[in-house]
C-alpha cells in the first residue's frame, strides 16, 4: 500500500485448500494519506481510495469478483455494510486497475517502457451536511440579525438615544466584537478542512465581513447624525436607508454564491 503512512500491518486470518491450490486470507491495517477537494464544503463529496501494489515483479493484483454477488457499485460490495462514520455516508464502491510509469528500470532486468500495475479500491462518500450547516450558518445568521438590530440604535432623538445607550464608540465596539467572533469561527473552519484554497462555506464569512464593515461605515453615519454636519442620504428619516438596504444586500450576496 504505497499511500500508507506507517507502512501497514498484515495478519494471516485463515488458510484453506481450494482444489489444487490454497486460499489464504489476510487482514491489512494501515493509515493512509490522501488529498481531498473541499471546494464545496459542506456540500462536498469525496472518494477514498486504497492503492495496492504487487510484492513481486510481473504480477498483477485482480479482484476476486466470483466471491461477490453480481457487482453493482451502489450495493457497496467489499465494504463492511454496518460501517459507522461520524459525518459521512458511503454510496458506492468500485475496483479499478491502473498503471504507474516510473520511466526507469531501477537497475533491474526490465524495459523502461514497462509499467507497474496497481489495483485501486474506491469508496464514494457523501458528507452529512446537516451538522456542518447547524454549526456554521446558524451562528452567522444570529450575528447578522444582531448587526441589523444595531442599526436601530442610530437616532437623532436625544430621549431615545439615552434609553438605547447610543453612541458612536458603542457601535464601533459592537462591530469590532462581532468581527472578532466571525474571524475566530472562520479560523476554526480553515483548521477543520485544511484546504489550501477557498471552500464554499467561507463565502458566508466573507459576506459577513463586508456587512460588518458596512455597519462600521454606518458609524460614520452616526458621527454625521450626532454632529452639526448633515448628509441627506445618511440621515434620511433617521437612518432608514441603511435599514431598508441591509437585508436585500445580504440576500443578494448569499444568492450570488
Amino acid at each position: 500500500m504505497p499511500d500508507a503512512i506507517d507502512g501497514g500491518a498484515t495478519e494471516r486470518v485463515y488458510q484453506e485448500k481450494a482444489g489444487d491450490g490454497q486460499v489464504v486470507g489476510w487482514r491489512l491495517r494501515a493509515t493512509l494519506r490522501e488529498r481531498f477537494d473541499y471546494n464545496r464544503y459542506p456540500l462536498d463529496r469525496q472518494v477514498v481510495w486504497l492503492t495496492m501494489w504487487p510484492t513481486a515483479d510481473r504480477q498483477v493484483l485482480v479482484p476476486d469478483f466470483s466471491a461477490y454477488p453480481p457487482w453493482k457499485a451502489t450495493d457497496r460490495l467489499a465494504l463492511y455494510q454496518h460501517i459507522v462514520t461520524p459525518s459521512w455516508q458511503p454510496h458506492f464502491t468500485t475496483y479499478s486497475l491502473g498503471e504507474i510509469d516510473d520511466r526507469t528500470t531501477y537497475g533491474r532486468d526490465l524495459r523502461v517502457e514497462d509499467t507497474i500495475p496497481e489495483l485501486h479500491f474506491s469508496t464514494g462518500l457523501t458528507r452529512q451536511f446537516l451538522s456542518p450547516l447547524l454549526d456554521r450558518p446558524v451562528p452567522l445568521i444570529v450575528i447578522t440579525a444582531l448587526v441589523f438590530a444595531s442599526l436601530f440604535a442610530v437616532t437623532k432623538d436625544s430621549e431615545r438615544r439615552a434609553l438605547s445607550g447610543f453612541s458612536t464608540w458603542a457601535v464601533l465596539g459592537f462591530c469590532g466584537a462581532q468581527m472578532l467572533v466571525v474571524a475566530v469561527q472562520h479560523s476554526v473552519l480553515r483548521g477543520e478542512t485544511g484546504s489550501s484554497g477557498i471552500v464554499y462555506a467561507e463565502y458566508f464569512y466573507f459576506i459577513l465581513y463586508l456587512v460588518i464593515a458596512l455597519i462600521a461605515l454606518i458609524a460614520i453615519n452616526v458621527v454625521e447624525v450626532t454632529s452639526t454636519r448633515r448628509v441627506g442620504f445618511l440621515e434620511w428619516q433617521g437612518n432608514t436607508a441603511a435599514r431598508l438596504l441591509y437585508w436585500p444586500l445580504v440576500t443578494v450576496g448569499v444568492f450570488l454564491l
